[in-house]
């Protein structure tokens, strides 16, 4: 089985492009897990309200992976790791709040199988901040809560991702999200077709270990 994570800050058009994707391989999609399953905790206003909610999340993530069919091929997924993990530690940060849960978080998400796969390859998409408003503006489909967070916490992410691709250039790949929807389709695809990355895939734990400096 092949995953394929399509990442990227929020309204970037991980969904759009994902959806796209699927019909032209055939794969199979894991949705992202907000859009039909809210958080009880999500309007968090302390530390341990934000706990709660990170570790609700990663326990959602986690029990979907868990649920993918071993007997099928591809899937794509549009929710990644990086999302949640950086959020968990990076939010207090850009908020200037005295919050952090990072000793907690870790000791909780141990119970859980780090070595879990989450992808073979991550396809990274990135765009300008004036675009990514734009089509949040224009997307009234989603109420895209945190989104001005996400967008900050976005450069963290590039910054762990591009640490991890000098380890893993064959897996790790960024994309100029700015363009036409099919001109991005194109790049995607030609990343898939072409990509050979090494048999082992990335784990949960090589995504905690970066960003939390393991």
């Amino acid at each position: 089985m092949k995953l394929i994570e399509i990442d990227g800050p929020s309204a970037v058009g991980k969904t759009s492009i994902s959806k796209l994707i699927i019909d032209y391989y055939n794969g199979n999609f894991v949705n992202e897990i907000l859009i039909d399953e809210k958080s009880p905790f999500k309007k968090f206003n302390d530390e341990e309200s934000f706990l709660k909610n990170q570790i609700w999340i990663f326990e959602k993530y986690y029990n979907r992976l868990n649920k993918l069919d071993m007997n099928k091929d591809l899937y794509f997924i549009d929710i990644g790791l990086i999302e949640i993990l950086t959020f968990s530690k990076y939010y207090p940060v850009i908020k200037k709040i005295d919050w952090n849960i990072t000793k907690e978080f870790l000791n909780i998400i141990q119970n859980f199988d780090l070595t879990k796969p989450i992808a073979y390859i991550i396809i990274y998409l990135n765009a300008s901040e004036e675009n990514l408003k734009l089509r949040k503006t224009l997307d009234t489909s989603r109420l895209r809560s945190h989104h001005s967070e996400n967008i900050e916490i976005s450069k963290y992410q590039k910054e762990h991702l591009e640490n991890l691709k000098k380890i893993w250039s064959d897996r790790i790949y960024f994309l100029d999200a700015n363009k036409e929807k099919k001109v991005v389709l194109e790049d995607v695809k030609k990343i898939i077709d072409t990509a050979k990355p090494n048999t082992k895939p990335i784990t949960i734990g090589n995504l905690v270990e970066e960003i939390f400096c393991l």
